[in-house]
């Protein structure tokens, strides 16, 4: 009865969040404009950004493979990160990770483990290249608050993804004595997953989240011209890179209403103005809901038959 009750109170949450944030939060003009947001231009946001769900699948089957030594099939490197994001927003505290978790054990049978080394390494990348982008934004440019911005893009930058380099560092210095902290390093490299890290893995995995970046510039681009927001694409990926922050607390389902805030605040920090922030949240979610709610249900659907609620259920 308690887990039902926190639901529904995160549920309560997320509306309250978006209600206060469209009241409150940007002008009646955004408002307005967000409310009458024709289906073509909808329709237009959501091809831009499948794609990114494809690379995303792409990722998780490179993931899977150096990990778990499974290999996805083509039909769930095309359609997990669709279902994963429709998950996501059902079930608060994580859905799309115990989604993920649930679908892997009942068709390809391993345990909760693999998905959050998973999870994890593919979240490390992510921050990592978020705090590079944001390095050298702040480096070129005078936003506000640079300093603390440079500070947290550089705290983004040495994420659980820098033992990969201590590890490479303690390797190459081997006349050095360093037992403890190799021991420290190897155990927090097998909690993390990064054990399973090389060169060439690396090489594919940035490679496949920067294809992302550049299709979210795309995505990011023509927002700015369909809605006239006064930021440059390079600010409006640093929101959308940065927003991915949330995830480590996630209190919503998809964490709607802190995303939207969030981003409000993260776009002050880089220039602009909390009216910008929100809209480009508010209209991302639109659009990653919109193919949720069609594609993810039809692939949930068909997942069913490989599919083990009572396992699903056990990690709720």
């Amino acid at each position: 009865m308690s887990k039902s009750i926190k639901r529904i109170g995160a549920f309560i949450l997320s509306m309250l969040l978006l209600y206060i944030g469209f009241k409150y939060l940007i002008s009646k003009e955004q408002r307005d404009l967000f409310f009458a947001i024709p289906l073509t231009t909808l329709l237009t946001s959501v091809l831009i950004c499948i794609p990114s769900f494809i690379l995303s699948g792409i990722e998780l089957r490179f993931l899977y493979s150096k990990v778990s030594k499974i290999k996805l099939t083509a039909y769930d490197t095309a359609t997990l990160p669709i279902v994963i994001n429709l998950w996501g927003v059902l079930i608060p505290f994580q859905g799309s990770f115990i989604y993920t978790t649930a679908y892997i054990h009942s068709k390809y049978k391993k345990g909760i483990g693999h998905s959050a080394k998973v999870y994890l390494l593919s979240f490390s990348i992510s921050l990592a290249l978020a705090g590079l982008i944001g390095i050298l934004y702040a480096s070129f440019s005078n936003i506000a608050f640079s300093i603390y911005f440079i500070m947290l893009s550089v705290l983004l930058v040495f994420n659980p993804l820098g033992l990969v380099v201590l590890e490479q560092l303690l390797s190459r210095y081997k006349d050095i004595k360093h037992e403890w902290l190799s021991k420290i390093i190897n155990k927090a490299s097998k909690l993390f997953g990064t054990e399973h890290i090389d060169k060439k893995l690396l090489f594919y995995l940035v490679l496949l989240k920067i294809c992302n970046i550049a299709t979210s510039a795309i995505w990011a681009y023509w927002v700015t011209i369909t809605f006239r927001i006064n930021l440059t694409v390079i600010q409006l990926l640093l929101i959308l890179l940065l927003t991915n922050l949330t995830a480590l607390i996630q209190i919503t389902p998809g964490n709607i209403g802190v995303n939207q805030i969030a981003s409000g605040g993260l776009a002050i920090l880089v220039g602009g103005t909390m009216n910008d922030g929100f809209f480009l949240s508010a209209f991302q979610f639109l659009s990653n809901f919109t193919i949720a709610i069609t594609l993810g249900s039809l692939f949930t659907f068909i997942n069913m038959k490989y599919f083990s609620w009572q396992y699903f259920k056990s990690l709720l």
